[in-house]
């Protein structure tokens, strides 16, 4: 009976999934996201099952409509697992890189799920260097661009002065300040949206500004 037939090739193209998937979610792992080596290998697994499920009901019935009807649904009802990863941290947006790899990891599935190895291969590795090598190449970007939002909370509104002043004094143009009560009497959390004048390291820049008389907290968003 069908039902009981074992296919060692099919079998394969769930092991190569689970490989697969799980470089993937390695590299997530790594960074302490919540979708991380289990939820790749999952998703990867699940999506290359359907393809192969759906490529026995092909055979077993005939009918070519099934092929990918169900891969189809794969591509569209992952986006709920990917969505459930993209968080709000004040002004950033968190997770958008971990949803789309899911995603394509669902992708990479129903790749390995229809046979097509190499494909499949070529795709991780682009992913893969999507999120490891073009992720220095962004903090570099980032840790030179010239414009970005200080956030500051001071003790008294008598720290606003010589917080400007700092500011100024330093080479830095404020384009935009904003400030409002913290809850505590007299206390103040400035945001600042600045731009830089030079090249200064933004690391070493935060580290000066945050040991000012008056600043209790100072964070870059």
């Amino acid at each position: 009976m069908k039902f009981v037939e074992f296919n060692v090739f099919l079998m394969f193209r769930l092991v190569a999934a689970v490989l697969l998937g799980g470089l993937i979610g390695l590299e997530r792992s790594g960074n302490h996201h919540n979708a991380g080596l289990r939820t790749h290998i999952l998703v990867c697994l699940g999506a290359a099952s359907i393809m192969v499920v759906s490529e026995c009901i092909v055979e077993r019935y005939q009918t070519q409509q099934e092929l990918m009807r169900m891969g189809a649904q794969v591509i569209s009802g992952i986006g709920f697992l990917g969505a459930g990863n993209i968080i709000a941290d004040g002004n950033k947006i968190r997770g958008i890189t971990t949803a789309a790899g899911i995603w394509a990891t669902a992708c990479v599935g129903i790749i390995v799920g229809s046979g097509y190895y190499i494909i499949a291969c070529a795709v991780v590795a682009f992913m893969l260097f999507a999120m490891l090598v073009l992720r220095s190449a962004k903090a570099h970007v980032q840790a030179r661009d010239r414009q970005y939002i200080l956030k500051a909370a001071l003790d008294s509104r008598e720290a606003v002065k010589p917080f400007v002043e700092n500011l100024h004094a330093r080479g830095v143009e404020i384009v935009k300040l904003r400030l409002q009560p913290n809850g505590a009497e007299g206390k103040l959390d400035a945001m600042a949206e600045l731009r830089l004048l030079r090249w200064d390291k933004k690391r070493d820049f935060i580290s000066e500004m945050g040991a000012l008389p008056g600043v209790t907290e100072l964070v870059s968003l």
